[in-house]
């Protein structure tokens, strides 16, 4: 059971969007930063950034078409 008061608690309520990335993608930083600094002012979402080199699926999935961003769904409590 996740304590309500808790990180995990929190941060699982809250939508998580996935920066699909490559590496010397000048595009993909600047996306990645953006993110990152709207993540930490407003903080209603989690931010993971996945390089889609980092996997031969991903690599075929998303091939040159990066940056891409991936939108989870999430449960509201109460």
């Amino acid at each position: 059971m996740v304590d309500p008061g808790s990180d995990t608690a929190a941060s699982s309520t809250l939508p998580t969007l996935t920066l699909v990335t490559r590496l010397d993608c000048s595009l993909c930083a600047s996306f990645e930063s953006a993110l990152a600094a709207w993540e930490a002012g407003r903080g209603r979402f989690r931010l993971e950034v996945v390089n889609v080199d980092s996997s031969a699926e991903l690599a075929a999935r998303y091939g040159l078409r990066v940056p891409g961003i991936l939108v989870s769904a999430y449960a509201r409590r109460g």
